[in-house]
């Protein structure tokens, strides 16, 4: 199975006030097709969660071409590299009706243990996995993200019960929410991120308090967020607007 594919109908309530896909429901949406076809190879929530593991996204770069509209019909198409040491390289693509590409994306998981919270060998796993495709990437590949230019805090969010997933921590998708709540990445009433990457460093659980900061250079935004609660970063985000 070298590319998992299948239709999707962007709802209104996945849609913003400029009636198109919001970033943070594509991301979702994304992140829906990659558990459905980790199941279907046999390798999806249920069968790692009965081994004490978890899929965790630790980096993602996505580019828009055009944001498809509300009502749109949408093909979601993924696939994965061969896996490496630690972590395993999915790619996605969201195609037009007439196959037009409109959204690419290139994203970096691991294995979490659950008990520990750490991420897991992949030799020490014990599940045999199926080969990757040798489809090439649509989108650059996610980077370091390192920025070392000035940042002003731009705000406080606290952790709250709807960005909480099943794995007991905040979901990737609401770490785009609280980027695109920004002022900055709206422009005319509408989502105007044209790039976004996140690299993920370490969990937000109930309740964690993150310091938002933002850094200007290059034609991009570079936001980070600081978890006060313990005293570590959380994430860091290079987003391009157009």
């Amino acid at each position: 199975m070298d590319k998992f594919c299948a239709s999707h109908k962007v709802t209104a309530m996945e849609s913003d006030a400029s009636k198109r896909w919001r970033l943070a429901a594509i991301f979702s949406a994304l992140q829906g097709m990659a558990d459905e076809h980790a199941t279907a190879l046999g390798m999806g929530y249920d069968m790692v969660f009965g081994k004490g593991l978890a899929w965790v996204l630790t980096r993602i770069n996505v580019e828009v071409t055009r944001y498809p509209s509300v009502y749109e019909e949408v093909t979601v198409g993924t696939w994965y590299a061969p896996p490496g040491r630690l972590t395993f390289d999915r790619h996605f693509e969201v195609l037009g009706a007439g196959g037009e590409p409109l959204v690419a994306a290139y994203s970096v998981w691991a294995m979490m243990d659950l008990s520990t919270r750490s991420v897991v060998k992949v030799r020490d796993l014990g599940i045999m996995f199926p080969d990757g495709s040798s489809e090439p990437p649509v989108a650059a590949a996610p980077g370091k993200l390192a920025y070392s230019g000035l940042m002003e805090v731009a705000e406080h969010r606290r952790a709250r019960y709807g960005d909480i997933d099943t794995n007991g921590h905040m979901n990737n998708a609401r770490y785009v929410e609280w980027l695109c709540d920004m002022g900055e990445t709206q422009k005319d009433g509408r989502c105007a991120v044209r790039r976004m990457a996140v690299r993920f460093m370490s969990e937000t659980l109930p309740g964690d308090i993150l310091e938002l900061s933002v850094g200007r250079g290059e034609g991009a935004l570079h936001v980070r967020g600081q978890n006060l609660t313990k005293n570590e970063t959380a994430f860091e985000s290079e987003i391009a607007l157009g």
